[in-house]
């Protein structure tokens, strides 16, 4: 390959090194969570989305199991319908400013959702300032089903 035909990508590069600049630069710096959004999402029958509520909650570094179950409770009621919880994530981007740039472009995978399989103490670490409004917990709520439908038995079957 020639020179002539070879591809200037210096632009890559120096989108690179700019980007870098910017970070390291900027004011960024680790802020304990102090509020959370809770999502509501209510499933119907049809394991549609029925309803979505979103909900703001002060918290201290955790989610403690009293707020959390008082909340279930209070949030179990939708449109006159009486839902049971089925799931609870987590997302907390829990990065430091070092890691912002792999994180942004992609290099390198970090994991910020979490499912809760027990409802405990929940805790969201510190994180940047630039993600504040970022860290939350979404709840799925499905309409019982009966497990066991009504049947009856005719007594000409039976003997």
């Amino acid at each position: 390959m020639d020179s002539e035909d070879e591809i200037d990508d210096s632009w890559i590069q120096n989108y690179k090194n700019r980007e870098t600049k910017f970070i390291n630069n900027a004011n960024l710096y680790r802020i304990p969570v102090n509020k959370i959004k809770i999502y509501n999402l209510y499933i119907n029958k049809y394991n549609l989305i029925e309803t979505i509520t979103v909900n703001s909650v002060s918290i201290s570094k955790y989610l403690t199991k009293d707020i959390l179950t008082n909340y279930i409770e209070d949030n179990k009621l939708q449109n006159n319908i009486n839902y049971k919880i089925f799931s609870i994530l987590k997302y907390n981007i829990n990065i430091d400013k070092k890691e912002l740039y792999d994180y942004i472009n992609g290099i390198k995978k970090f994991k910020h959702l979490h499912s809760i399989k027990h409802i405990d103490n929940i805790e969201f670490s510190d994180t940047l300032n630039i993600f504040e409004d970022t860290n939350l917990l979404a709840t799925t709520h499905h309409i019982p089903i009966a497990i066991a439908s009504t049947v009856t038995f005719s007594d000409s079957n039976r003997k």
